[in-house]
């Protein structure tokens, strides 16, 4: 294993298979590292190139929270119109990448739900970005699993901040093992 070219790991195998270990990082301050994986085989010839990005830090550090509140909250019988209000507090160290995806799945056979995409860009200068999304519930679903998420990036190092709520038709998923 590689970082800034040069090796900082290296472990030969005696079998086929998964192996598992721990890499010592001195990384300084938060830190995105790209670590390039060489692998090799036998006779000493590459058989593959990988790389992955890494964020690594000595101490632990704010992420910024996406979080998402939705109304009706606990039973679809409470309304035929719902909404999703999300909410994304910011951590100045990371920037937010794209547009906030925001889906609600209405489970009634294998059909997709539907999703939006909302520019966010109006609100970047702010330390917690707001917005809200309403969509109709027919009559004849039991089940909604709503979501919205973001991609954040620190350097090179990109990730996805999310959340999801699941809301039923009064209590019938107790008898299926849910609380």
């Amino acid at each position: 294993m590689k970082f800034r070219d040069k090796v900082f790991y290296t472990k030969n195998l005696t079998s086929e298979g998964y192996f598992a270990d721990q890499l010592i990082i001195d990384p300084v301050g938060i830190e995105d590292m790209e670590l390039a994986f060489e692998l090799y085989h036998n006779a000493n010839k590459i058989i593959k190139n990988e790389s992955i990005n890494i964020l690594a830090s000595k101490t632990a550090f704010e992420l910024p929270r996406l979080t998402i509140e939705v109304t009706p909250g606990k039973d679809l019988n409470e309304g035929k119109i719902a909404s999703i209000k999300t909410k994304i507090e910011i951590n100045e160290k990371f920037k937010l990448v794209g547009d906030l995806k925001v889906s609600y799945n209405m489970h009634l056979g294998w059909a997709i739900g539907s999703e939006a995409s909302v520019s966010i860009n109006d609100q970047l200068d702010k330390k917690t970005i707001t917005f809200e999304n309403f969509f109709n519930i027919p009559d004849n679903y039991w089940i909604v699993n709503t979501s919205a998420g973001i991609s954040v990036q620190y350097g090179k190092f990109i990730f996805k901040i999310h959340d999801q709520k699941i809301i039923y038709i009064g209590d019938w998923a107790k008898e299926v093992g849910r609380k």
